[in-house]
């Protein structure tokens, strides 16, 4: 009977979703958040310091996971994960992630939320568009898919470095 049922559970069960043999793949995204966290975690020495995250398109999985990972750094709420937007741009109406902010808006919840940096995980046109003139390198770090942090000050966000 037992190896009737291994048998039955061998062609049940692809190898490719046991601990046996998986795809090297699938762990590649989180192996790129642990090392964009440690190059983070090299860049601030105060563990004092909130950032907020910027991950267009995440739906907060990327957020949840980043808070984790850099602790004991600590990320902002971040508006929960979405897109980010100004308030004035136009933006399909079914997707409930489109996050319409003013520069205003933006920079008193950066105070009230004590952050010194931002962390720019992933940019797209809707940030460059309302928000690009606030980084000092209008956000060219951060094209094709790199990533990179700012150090807030006052109404400007200084190139720190890319994350990678």
């Amino acid at each position: 009977v037992l190896l009737i049922m291994i048998l039955r559970l061998s062609n049940i069960l692809l190898v490719g979703y046991t601990f046996i043999d998986f795809d090297t793949n699938f762990l590649q995204e989180r192996r790129e958040q642990v090392a964009k966290s440690d190059c983070i975690m090299e860049y601030i020495p105060d563990a004092q310091q909130r950032i907020f995250f910027i991950g267009q398109g995440d739906d907060g999985n990327r957020w949840f996971r980043y808070s984790s990972q850099l602790l004991p750094l600590q990320l902002a709420y971040s508006y929960g994960g979405g897109t980010i937007c100004d308030a004035d741009t136009e933006t399909p109406d079914d997707s409930p992630y489109y996050i319409k902010i003013t520069r205003q808006e933006l920079l008193e919840y950066l105070r009230e939320n004590n952050c010194g940096y931002i962390f720019v995980e992933q940019s797209d046109r809707y940030l460059e568009d309302g928000f690009g003139s606030m980084f000092d390198d209008e956000l060219e770090s951060c094209k094709d898919g790199a990533s990179a942090l700012y150090k807030i000050n006052g109404d400007k966000f200084e190139f720190i470095g890319e994350v990678e």
